[in-house]
């Protein structure tokens, strides 16, 4: 009964992704320029009649219970138009120690400057599965720029509402550096800092990526294929952290 449980959530938010996706795509230029495979010269958004796919195996490591889980993250975005996309996590599972579908997303995401530094307006939301779990809004301006072929910064401030009583409003300030060591391999660290506006708290995440990019060309799609690790907040004593094995895929219609 759990797993036909699950399973009925999980349907029923694809549901809502699908129709919030079905209005017609814009029809592909024929002389599509080709996606980047160096991580750091892409854009803020996807170019327009664009999908991404993205998969991702991940072992958390928390102070419990349970204090170890392995689950599986499966989502999608769509490029509208050159500026502006939508998407979604819509396949969040946990698969161990016990199955459970977590908790889904989605966003908008708007850019309103190009060129070496850009910015965009996202907005998101994450839904809550059962009656233990809490929804997050969040709204905020993200900021990517490019340092020549080699170097990208990613950066913005977000403000987040968490539905739980009494409200929790927070800011968080993410900042990452990637560099792409070759054309196709890219590596970097990443931290940020989320503190809590009506109440004591603070969080800084740090972490580190490596991927490495297939594919590529006007015809083939760009896929990236790599690992990531994070401390979920050294100023804890909790010690938590998790594990991924992330892949992303870019498709043209």
């Amino acid at each position: 009964m759990r797993a036909i449980s699950i399973l009925s959530r999980a349907v029923s938010f694809g549901t809502l992704l699908a129709v919030a996706l079905a209005a017609p795509a814009p029809s592909r230029v024929k002389a599509q320029t080709a996606y980047p495979t160096r991580y750091v010269l892409r854009p803020l958004t996807l170019d327009r009649a664009m999908l991404r796919f993205d998969a991702d195996a991940i072992y958390r490591h928390r102070a419990g219970p349970p204090d170890e889980t392995f689950g599986l993250d499966a989502g999608l975005g769509i490029g509208i138009t050159r500026d502006f996309e939508l998407g979604a996590t819509f396949l969040p599972l946990q698969l161990a120690p016990d199955v459970d579908y977590l908790q889904p997303s989605f966003y908008v995401q708007g850019r309103f400057v190009r060129g070496t530094a850009e910015v965009a307006v996202r907005g998101s939301v994450m839904f809550p599965t059962n009656d233990a779990e809490h929804a997050l809004f969040e709204v905020g301006l993200p900021i990517l720029i490019h340092v020549g072929r080699v170097v990208r910064f990613d950066l913005g401030a977000f403000l987040q509402l968490e539905t739980t009583d009494p409200l929790g409003w927070w800011v968080r300030f993410p900042l990452g550096l990637t560099i792409n060591a070759t054309p196709r391999f890219f590596l970097g660290p990443y931290a940020g800092f989320r503190v809590r506006l009506d109440a004591r708290g603070q969080e800084i995440p740090v972490g580190f990526l490596a991927g490495y990019a297939i594919g590529g060309g006007t015809v083939h799609p760009v896929g990236d294929i790599g690992g990531q690790f994070q401390f979920d907040d050294v100023t804890s004593t909790a010690g938590n952290w998790s594990l991924a094995l992330v892949t992303r895929w870019f498709i043209y219609l």
